[in-house]
């Protein structure tokens, strides 16, 4: 669990792409319905880590 800017506590998920995009959903809950994709691109698939 993370918290936003707000500190109001998120929920943080990341799924890889065939494609080696990294996707990094993080649902923020001060906001209804706020929910921020990152995509990043790497090629280790351990450089992003979410617990």
């Amino acid at each position: 669990m993370v918290t936003n800017q707000a500190g109001f506590p998120c929920t943080a998920f990341r799924t890889v792409s065939s494609t080696g995009i990294t996707f990094i959903g993080l649902f923020d809950g001060s906001s209804p319905g706020g929910l921020l994709f990152v995509a990043v691109i790497h090629f280790w698939d351990d450089i992003v880590t979410l617990n």
